[in-house]
């Protein structure tokens, strides 16, 4: 009896082994290929407050710590682009981010990027990004295309410390900094800095309401530094566009906008605040409010008694992001909404030149005079749906969008004026789903797009009657056409990528390579265009640990 006791218990002791070691097989199979099982942008935007600038915020991360590091060619072809954009343009990057659980209670998120960019055939603008600025600068021929080359360096840093029952604190510093030059004459050098700062509290105070607010500082400067190489006899004249490519045309020389003497530094300061406040709604149901508001003011130009400050503008920006999300086992679903608007005036300086007893020039200031205004209007609106989630992995990504743009400017060289109102509507459908092939996964993107725009090419007018001899003011049509119409002429746009992810053997990392194709196609030409098409190739690596 009690050896067929001692063989029953052997049998079910062995069974209960076996049975484990099934158990515990494919459980090591898991851990060796969780790894697989994390898509770092589906971590990242699963939250809403992980992006919402509110670093305190960050303790909300209850994820694995994951980093990504990506390499990335980048090749772009074809006259679909905006004026102060390049016909052909090679970008090189790198750039990793991560987020991290120091302890229990904090949290850190970091980013650092790196771009080289080179871009020929180029005129258009001597600004880096001429998109939100008070007026522009532009070449006032279409004769001096020249090869541009540009270096972006950007670094962000934030912290998350929990107090203790959910109440944080947090700080983020997003830095930017960015070289830009022309190889042909009217040559032009550029340094940017873009700096932002901001501090934040969180609150969970309820159970169905969590709070926070946040002070946001940001810091835009952007000097340019213009001249000619070697000694050429040419004249170079630039139109200064207050609005709609409508200004005065200025000679290089040692005065004005496009002084060759002197390091022009254009510099904007703001402060803002923003408030985030999120419903739990239901189980599984959120909605997530942020709302923020920033002042900012500035100037072109010197500040100092021997250097002439040429403008100021001043300016107001207020944003809404909402976000609902519903997460149910393995699906999660949100919907965004995106409504912001911004206005920027600016001011000409008006003065006069004096000489002090010591034989130096000084300058004396009057009222200013308004030179025009910008206002931009967006709205986006944008559904994304993720099915099969596998661990940190969705199998189905799919996202519609329709985004409004509506910008009106409006420059003044009295007694004339130019208004320009321009709308824009986007509709945009993409799907993504990840395979199973081989040791790796396999995720191939399909995506279209539909792009029209309204609105006339620009209204001439003056305040009262011009006197004899007076003229319009200079205008770039060539620019002027181009930019009207790569935002208005109806265009279609193609999507098509695919990555596969696989892990390194004996080193924990999660390897991919990744090849996409972009194209967009306008079905009208315009006077002054470069081509109604573009194609955009991208070649990149990179890792996640």
């Amino acid at each position: 009896m009690k050896q067929n006791n001692m063989r029953r218990n052997s049998i079910l002791s062995l069974l209960a082994l076996a049975a484990a070691m099934g158990q515990g097989i494919p459980a090591l199979a898991q851990v060796q290929d969780s790894l697989l099982l994390r898509d770092y942008q589906y971590i990242k935007q699963q939250d809403a407050w992980l992006t919402s600038g509110n670093a305190s915020a960050l303790t909300r991360y209850q994820a694995k710590n994951i980093a990504e590091a990506n390499l990335s060619l980048q090749y772009n072809r074809g006259g679909l682009t905006d004026y102060f954009e390049s016909p052909e343009m090679l970008r090189l990057g790198a750039a990793v981010e991560s987020f991290y659980r120091v302890s229990r209670r904090t949290v850190v998120y970091g980013s650092i990027a790196y771009e080289n960019a080179n871009a020929w055939r180029m005129t258009g603008s001597a600004w880096i990004n001429p998109t939100r600025k008070p007026f522009d600068m532009v070449e006032a021929t279409l004769d001096n295309p020249g090869k541009k080359h540009r270096d972006t360096y950007q670094l962000t840093g934030a912290v998350g410390v929990d107090l203790g029952k959910g109440f944080s604190l947090g700080a983020q510093v997003d830095y930017t900094g960015a070289n830009y030059a022309k190889y042909k004459d009217l040559r032009h050098k550029n340094k940017l800095m873009d700096l932002t700062a901001s501090v934040g509290l969180y609150a969970p105070v309820a159970s169905w309401l969590n709070v926070g607010a946040n002070y946001r500082y940001h810091r835009n400067t952007e000097s340019i530094t213009f001249s000619m190489y070697g000694k050429d006899d040419r004249v170079y004249n630039s139109l200064i566009s207050y609005g709609a490519m409508m200004g005065p045309v200025e000679q290089f020389g040692i005065k004005g906008y496009t002084d060759k003497s002197n390091e022009m530094p254009w510099v904007d300061d703001g402060n803002g605040v923003g408030l985030q406040l999120d419903f739990r709604l239901a189980e599984g149901l959120s909605f997530y409010n942020h709302f923020t508001y920033l002042y900012h003011k500035g100037y072109y130009g010197r500040k100092s008694p021997s250097t002439i400050t040429y403008a100021n503008h001043k300016g107001h920006q207020f944003s809404y992001q909402g976000v609902l999300s519903y997460k149910h086992s393995t699906t999660l679903h949100q919907l965004a909404v995106n409504v912001s608007t911004e206005k920027i005036e600016n001011f000409g300086a008006t003065y006069r030149e004096l000489i002090n007893d010591n034989g130096a020039y000084y300058y004396e200031y009057y009222e200013s005079v308004k030179t025009g205004n910008r206002r931009w209007a967006t709205t986006d609106i944008d559904y994304t749906g993720r099915w099969g989630i596998r661990g940190e992995l969705p199998t189905w990504t799919v996202q519609a969008g329709l985004h409004f743009l509506q910008r009106k400017q409006l420059g003044i060289l009295y007694p004339y004026f130019r208004r320009q109102s321009l709308k824009r509507t986007e509709v945009v459908l993409r799907g993504e789903r990840n395979f199973f092939v081989g040791k790796g996964v396999l995720s191939a993107a399909l995506g279209f797009s539909y792009a029209k725009g309204s609105g006339d090419v620009c209204e001439d007018g003056a305040y009262v009657e011009p006197q004899d001899g007076q003229s319009f003011p200079a205008s770039m049509d060539a620019f002027l056409y181009r930019e009207y119409q790569y935002l208005t002429a109806p265009q279609i746009g193609l999507h098509v990528s695919a990555k596969y992810a696989f892990l390194l053997p004996k080193v924990r990392l999660r390897m991919h390579v990744k090849a996409g194709f972009d194209y967009r196609k306008a079905s009208e030409t315009y006077a002054y265009s470069l081509g109604n098409h573009n194609t955009q190739l991208t070649f990149a690596v990179g890792c996640t640990f």
